[in-house]
């Protein structure tokens, strides 16, 4: 753990120990009261939620919640599409403390790992195994930072997914939200049995069918709200007008860091 960390919240959240930080009871609380997180939560960002498919949920296994990532909301949104809680794996020490929406994320049910130590990385994992085993659902952002590429409808995964998805033969569940003129589109894709994802082909199978959705909500968007993209370096300089405007919306957001977090095989 890295000396950033030495905060006695963090300290706490961050322990090795999965049943020092997680409890069944804490687990069977938070999924009570849900219906109160959605209700504050969706009021407290004034979100509105445009829910273009929903596949059906699995209930006879564990299940992972592998949601992309991009921009502020899509944490609140992706928990509001599946309608029930879920523990989210969380990365940024400076949210998780001092803004809103890590005290949204801790309310709702946080595991919190430090992404640039192994150890604590390791520790992750496990914290996310006995959480499933103690009857809630995970979530988890795996492509590990914000998609900022002009280019990339997904980045590539982190296999980590898969380690704790063999473990406790979990459902992996894709989610792809998309921020768009008129609200915040998503969609929840088809539950893929774990046992049928093997390495590198394995997460790439998932990293398409995310992949996939998310293309999906930028036809359903466009067709909504068509706008004329310049083509070229106006291009990409448009685009990377879009990715400060959701930066400048966040506080902590460490642009180092993050990119520092980008998977690369």
């Amino acid at each position: 753990m890295t000396k950033e960390w030495e905060n006695p919240f963090l300290k706490f959240l961050l322990r090795d120990e999965p049943e020092k930080t997680l409890s069944r009871f804490g687990i069977k609380f938070r999924q009570r009261i849900f219906p109160l997180i959605a209700y504050v939560g969706s009021r407290l960002y004034g979100l509105k939620l445009i829910i273009v498919e929903k596949q059906e949920i699995p209930k006879d296994r564990p299940v992972i919640f592998a949601c992309t990532h991009g921009f502020k909301e899509d944490f609140l949104a992706s928990l509001l599409t599946v309608g029930e809680d879920f523990y989210v794996l969380f990365g940024n020490r400076k949210q998780a403390l001092r803004s809103i929406d890590g005290f949204c994320a801790f309310v709702t049910g946080m595991i919190l790992v430090d992404r640039f130590d192994k150890k604590s990385r390791r520790a992750s994992k496990n914290k996310m195994v006995y959480a499933l085993k103690c009857g809630a659902k995970v979530a988890i952002f795996p492509e590990g930072t914000w998609n900022n590429s002009p280019n990339k409808i997904v980045l590539n995964l982190y296999p980590g997914i898969l380690d704790v998805a063999k473990v406790t033969n979990a459902w992996i569940v894709p989610i792809a939200t998309l921020k768009g003129g008129d609200g915040v589109y998503s969609s929840i894709g088809q539950a893929i049995d774990s046992e049928l994802l093997e390495g590198a082909e394995g997460i790439q199978r998932l990293r398409d069918e995310l992949a996939t959705l998310k293309w999906k909500l930028m036809e359903y968007e466009s067709k909504n709200n068509p706008v004329t993209i310049p083509h070229g370096d106006a291009g990409i300089a448009y685009w990377q007008q879009i990715i400060n405007a959701e930066i400048e919306a966040v506080k902590f957001y460490d642009r180092i860091a993050e990119q520092q977090c980008i998977y690369r095989e």
